[in-house]
């Protein structure tokens, strides 16, 4: 099997205008505990990417965290105690933050899209002052669990889904099962960690849009229908 084909079912949410952000060190603790039976599950620990900008230097260049863990130690590095600014109490500007497990580095060498893989995007990180009261949906979360983990997995990210759903407060959720990413030219596109970069999941989506499954390429089904 290549690396791009492994199966998952994923979970795309947007997070509601009154949802506490997701990188905020208390939200995120408790996405942390909702999704930890899955991450658990996985053949390895997990590792975060996160990219940040820092607002306190000239022309605000990407901040560089060094290694970050899936635990406790790493959450106290990039996530926020109030939007703008770290735990730390530096300044800075949040655009997203990845979970893979195993890390990136291992899914390479052993030529295997992730076990499991989160990911929380800031869709306000550019917008013009003006502008930002007009997008719909401040933040997106992508969450994807391998089916070929087992019935058990399966289940615990359908729980997992409907935590997120609801710490998120989300008024709009999608559910689907697709492959890491496509076959294309020799390699693959549309992997699941660029999903926050395609429409409808990135900005602008303006409250004047109204989001539907057209919007989406592939399998996709509304998050509260899959309950039913």
């Amino acid at each position: 099997m290549n690396f791009h084909e492994r199966e998952y079912c994923v979970y795309a949410f947007f997070a509601g205008l009154d949802a506490p952000k997701p990188w905020l060190h208390s939200t995120w603790l408790s996405i942390v505990e909702a999704t930890s039976a899955v991450f658990n599950a996985a053949r390895d620990h997990g590792a975060v990417r996160c990219t940040q900008y820092d607002l306190a230097s000239p022309n605000s260049p990407a901040i560089s965290f060094g290694r970050i863990g899936h635990n406790a130690r790493g959450a106290a590095k990039w996530t926020h105690e109030t939007d703008g600014r770290l735990v730390s109490g530096s300044q800075a500007r949040f655009q997203s933050a990845e979970v893979w497990a195993p890390n990136w580095n291992a899914c390479v060498r052993d030529l295997l899209a992730a076990d499991a893989y989160l990911c929380v995007s800031n869709r306000l990180a550019w917008a013009r002052a003006p502008d930002s009261g007009a997008i719909r949906f401040p933040a997106v979360c992508i969450f994807a669990v391998a089916t070929d983990l087992g019935e058990q997995t399966r289940q615990d990210g359908r729980r997992a889904g409907a935590s997120l759903s609801s710490i998120l407060k989300s008024p709009l959720g999608f559910v689907g099962v697709r492959p890491w990413g496509f076959a294309s030219l020799g390699g693959f596109t549309d992997a699941i960690n660029d999903l926050e970069l395609v429409e409808p999941f990135r900005p602008p989506l303006r409250s004047r849009d109204d989001p539907s499954l057209s919007m989406l390429r592939g399998n996709w089904t509304p998050f509260r229908d899959s309950l039913s």
